[in-house]
């Protein structure tokens, strides 16, 4: 699943709802070190680099889009 997610997000964005926030990858060593981490604190605003988050999708739209992808029904 974590590998159709995104490539389904690229086809079918309206399928998702996103958020813009700031995120920041820690590069340094430490208990956190390769973390992506977004900020989501209330007063986090969306900032130039944001980045776009998916916070949910409509799952029956993911199911009948994959299933009539798979199996090459449209119905």
């Amino acid at each position: 699943m974590h590998d159709l997610l995104p490539m389904m997000a690229l086809v079918n964005q309206d399928m998702f709802q996103w958020v813009s926030r700031p995120v920041h990858v820690v590069t340094q060593e430490g208990i956190a070190k390769g973390q992506s981490i977004a900020d989501f604190r209330p007063n986090a605003t969306a900032q130039p680099n944001a980045i776009r988050i998916a916070l949910d999708l409509d799952y029956r739209q993911f199911y009948w889009s994959f299933m009539t992808n798979m199996t090459d029904e449209k119905g």
